[in-house]
């Protein structure tokens, strides 16, 4: 089956990462508040706009706020207001061009899994397994990494085995696959590899790596 050129959607980092790797994990890392989320998402919706089926796993965000976001990129209406449920606040114009998102955003190709319960890796594969095959799904991203549920003795052993597990799945099904991560306090302000939050794995087992500060 002939692979689809999955990117991040945004010209000035496609050039510098070309196509997102099917063989190993991309990561995207950050302090939070830093954007990392709305890259992900962005990267999922704007994949989706050009046809291509994705697949999001949102393990932090409330359904709602992610949706909110999407609808705000796609509309221009005001995301606050969205997040919020401040729909009297609204224009007239404002419910038009919001209609006319809600109704193009339910038309893409987009699967969202927003649980009410932890997610272990397993359910975690079995979801992307049959997206993969009953969809076709070309991309996943996963928000975030530290909420997969995973048992250990160390932070250092919970994170090197959700990051293992992600990569072993990804070997599987061989389609891109993002996870988001935080990096440590020390990284804030301008993080390097070594700054990745849990363990050295993550560096060890990503096939690219995108920190934002």
């Amino acid at each position: 089956e002939q692979r689809a050129d999955v990117t991040c959607c945004i010209p000035d980092l496609d050039g510098m990462t070309g196509l997102l790797p099917s063989a190993r994990p991309t990561i995207v890392a950050a302090r939070p508040g830093k954007g990392k989320t709305i890259l992900g998402f962005q990267t999922l919706r704007r994949n989706a706009e050009r046809g291509i089926p994705c697949l999001g796993f949102n393990l932090e965000m409330e359904q709602h706020k992610i949706l909110a976001r999407h609808l705000s990129a796609m509309s221009g209406v005001p995301g606050a207001a969205l997040a919020q449920r401040r729909m009297g606040d609204l224009t007239e114009r404002q419910w038009d061009v919001l209609a006319s998102a809600i109704q193009a955003f339910s038309n893409l190709p987009l699967f969202m899994v927003t649980p009410d319960h932890p997610l272990g890796l397993l359910e975690i594969e079995a979801q992307i397994r049959f997206c993969v095959e009953a969809h076709g799904v070309k991309l996943v991203v996963i928000d975030q990494l530290s909420k997969i549920d995973q048992q250990g003795r160390t932070l250092f052993e919970v994170q090197t085995a959700r990051i293992q597990g992600i990569s072993r799945i990804q070997r599987q099904v061989n389609i891109p696959i993002v996870v988001l991560c935080q990096v440590n306090r020390a990284g804030a302000e301008a993080p390097t590899l070594e700054d990745l939050k849990g363990t050295g794995a993550i560096e060890e087992d990503a096939g690219l790596v995108v920190l934002l500060h």
